[in-house]
């Protein structure tokens, strides 16, 4: 390296300086400048100005020569940053203690770096420079010959309090536990966050419960419930007393209630509708049913608003036209409101190969048109004048939003094929479908036509057409069915073979 003390250095091309020091490290040459009195003298002005420059300058990557050995400089900066974790942490070099701090200077290349939590290890975070060591509890990591930055993150755990749950015979069946008004798995005790809310809901009669330890809010809002702000440890004892059976009164209220509202259960052992008192001046039906039965609220036509209690679902699906609910040994309140109706033109003549789902719903509910039977939206077109229908291209199908208002939909083929039936039979009965001396079916679809005929086989029939394909079932030999498959209009010629 180049030897600089003794130099002239020339600032501002005015004044020249000399250096009288210099140290470097590997990369850097300090240089340490005096003004030559001389030109001092000349322009104290200029002097006072350049008299901040008599210190330590940086002079990057200066040469040294003549055989001068620069004073080495061999330690890096070691800084810990991160959220809130000077007040948390231990801190060894070298197995040596260190008071917390921003930053070390000085820290020489291989030293060993030990960061230890006081608190929890889980609540904090390691973002970068250091790894997490098990055994020693604590990051670890070894001084680079450079700078290094260790990031790491502490959050301050949430206070935690301790609520208990006992009484007797209360369990998952007949009480739901909210946490933070989600719900939670039924259990003896919980942990709950400082000011989170606990919610017991009360899925039977509110009369057979009893609040022994008198430390909660009751509301009747919605399904009956006990609730509290938690900001402490609580011990709710809650006891449960279950109801004698007989029969209790399901009460129908709401924009869907008529004097003829009725629900779907069980009367004598067969499942049947069930109707009960109606009540004009407050708009309500009431129904004496069963305790442990199931019954279910006809959802085609009336949209369930609000349960109380809250009941448990039946197994027991009924007939299948909503959710069947247990009747509990209590009386229950239903409201309902009525569901505006989706259905086909009369003139609807694809109908069959159409889906409405759901037929019956509330006002700005989803309705989705789709389509079955080997057909799509290329064959049968839907028009509606009482909703606006958006196409889903990616599945082929249609939606739209129910109005306040029942809805018509049209649905046609866009390549319709007539056939007309020319039946020759004696003395068989001819299937349903050929109750009408015509029947319409898409361009190229296969649709079924059937004989009924005990005793006779597929051999006892001729089936023909003038340009349509006629494929028998050949899946059965006693199948008495075949396909028929046509692009323009057609007839189709039934005959006894024994006829021929």
């Amino acid at each position: 390296m180049q030897k600089l003390v003794g130099t002239e250095l020339y600032v501002f091309d005015l004044t020249p300086f000399e250096i009288t020091e210099q140290t470097a490290d590997a990369t850097v040459v300090y240089v340490q400048l005096e003004c030559i009195d001389g030109y001092k003298d000349l322009n104290p002005s200029l002097a006072d100005i350049m008299e901040p420059f008599n210190q330590w300058l940086n002079c990057v990557k200066a040469p040294w020569k003549d055989g001068v050995e620069p004073t080495p400089v061999t330690g890096h900066t070691l800084t810990l940053s991160g959220t809130d974790i000077h007040d948390h942490i231990e801190v060894y070099l070298d197995g040596v203690q260190q008071e917390v701090s921003e930053s070390y200077s000085d820290v020489e290349a291989d030293t060993a770096i030990k960061i230890v939590p006081t608190e929890d290890h889980e609540d904090y975070t390691l973002v970068s420079g250091a790894e997490w060591d098990s055994e020693q509890n604590a990051w670890v990591a070894t001084m680079p010959d450079e700078n290094l930055t260790i990031e790491i993150n502490y959050v301050e755990p949430p206070v935690t309090h301790t609520v208990t749950l006992s009484g007797t015979d209360h369990s998952n069946s007949v009480v739901e536990v909210h946490i933070n008004f989600e719900q939670v798995e039924f259990a003896n005790s919980y942990t709950v966050n400082d000011n989170e809310m606990l919610e017991i809901f009360l899925n039977e009669d509110p009369s057979c419960y009893e609040l022994a330890s008198d430390n909660m809010n009751y509301s009747t809002e919605g399904t009956p419930h006990y609730w509290i702000s938690v900001d402490s440890d609580l011990a709710v004892v809650l006891n449960y007393t279950a109801a004698p059976a007989g029969s209790y009164n399901i009460v129908l209220s709401g924009t869907g209630v008529h004097s003829d509202t009725s629900i779907c259960g069980y009367e004598n052992g067969d499942v049947t509708w069930i109707t009960g008192t109606y009540d004009s001046e407050n708009n309500t039906v009431t129904i004496e049913y069963e305790a442990g039965q199931p019954f279910s609220i006809d959802e085609r036509y009336l949209a369930i608003d609000s349960i109380s209690p809250q009941l448990q679902e039946s197994q027991d699906p009924l007939w299948g036209i909503g959710t069947s609910y247990e009747m509990p040994s209590a009386n229950v309140a239903i409201s309902v409101s009525s569901k505006y109706q989706v259905s086909f033109t009369s003139d609807s003549d694809a109908q069959a190969e159409v889906t409405i789902n759901p037929g019956g719903a509330v006002e700005n509910e989803t309705v989705e048109i789709t389509f079955n039977n080997g057909y799509t939206s290329q064959d049968v077109t839907v028009t509606s004048t009482d909703a606006t229908l958006v196409y889903d291209s990616q599945n082929d199908k249609y939606t739209f939003t129910m109005p306040a208002q029942d809805v018509e939909i049209k649905a046609v083929y866009s390549n319709p094929v007539v056939y007309t039936l020319t039946n020759n039979l004696v003395d068989t009965t001819v299937g349903p479908w050929f109750t009408e001396q015509t029947i319409t079916r898409g361009s190229g679809k296969q649709f079924t036509m059937w004989i009924e005929a005990e005793g006779k086989t597929q051999s006892d029939f001729i089936i023909t057409a003038t340009n349509a394909t006629i494929t028998p079932d050949q899946s059965d030999p006693n199948s008495l069915l075949w396909g028929i498959t046509g692009t323009v209009d057609d007839t189709i010629v039934v005959s006894e073979a024994a006829q021929l």
